[in-house]
């Protein structure tokens, strides 16, 4: 990893931070896996704590903003979260974890279940399903002046993913793999009650470093996520780290 990626994931995650502590958010979806493809194995757990830009829920438009291009912030919050692990299985795993962020929180669960072992190489299938609520107000361009509006929403994503990983050496391993995430989004836009549900296609590319019980992850995403107020779809980036211990 060079400094100029890890810089730019720092450069990502402090805007999304600063995003977020102003308020100026709405309900967020996890959209990174801190995952390789490898499983525990049976009575291992792993902790983690991670920082990451999230994808918020953008349920709607309005005369105002409709056909009015917005930046990429509109799609990326700040998260902050924790999840633990236990190896139920020899190739099993077991997933709940918890998020917030400065307008809300929420829970996940999920498993993964290892079906790949080629002396370095490992691969997974991940399932999982989370919920979120949030209250707070987002920001949106128009034709004059910015409009601020306020949302009270919740979310419901049930994601599967297939990370596949490398283990360069006992201490290094890079892991990549594909996404899709299903979003219900419900709630009020601003005077507007909203419902929708969002399909998310993308791959994520990270690495993670042990040293001893100790581990870090340093990962980026790339979401093909709806636009609803250009009534397309855009490519919207995603970073985020973790730092945690398995034993």
């Amino acid at each position: 990893m060079t400094k100029g990626v890890l810089g730019a994931v720092v450069a990502l995650l402090v805007f999304a931070l600063a995003q977020g502590l102003c308020g100026c958010t709405t309900v967020a979806t996890s959209v990174l896996r801190h995952q390789t493809g490898e499983s525990l194995g049976v009575g291992k757990f792993r902790g983690f704590g991670y920082f990451e830009t999230a994808r918020l829920a953008t349920p709607g438009t309005t005369e105002a903003t409709y056909l009015i291009d917005q930046n990429k912030d509109v799609f990326q919050g700040m998260m902050l979260g924790m999840q633990g692990e236990v190896g139920v299985m020899q190739s099993l795993d077991l997933m709940l974890g918890t998020n917030f962020s400065a307008d809300g929180g929420g829970w996940k669960v999920g498993a993964k279940y290892q079906f790949l072992k080629m002396g370095n190489l490992a691969g997974a299938g991940m399932l999982s399903y989370g919920a979120r609520s949030a209250k707070g107000n987002v920001t949106y361009l128009t034709a004059d002046q910015p409009v601020e509006l306020a949302t009270t929403l919740s979310a419901y994503t049930f994601d599967f993913s297939a990370p596949v990983s490398y283990r360069i050496s006992p201490a290094f391993a890079a892991y990549s793999g594909l996404m899709l995430l299903r979003t219900s989004v419900s709630g009020s836009l601003g005077p507007d009650v909203v419902s929708m549900t969002n399909y998310d296609l993308g791959f994520n590319l990270g690495c993670k470093i042990n040293a001893g019980r100790f581990e870090g992850t340093i990962e980026f995403a790339f979401l093909r996520v709806g636009d609803p107020f250009m009534d397309s779809t855009r490519i919207v980036p995603y970073a985020g780290l973790s730092f945690g211990v398995a034993f």
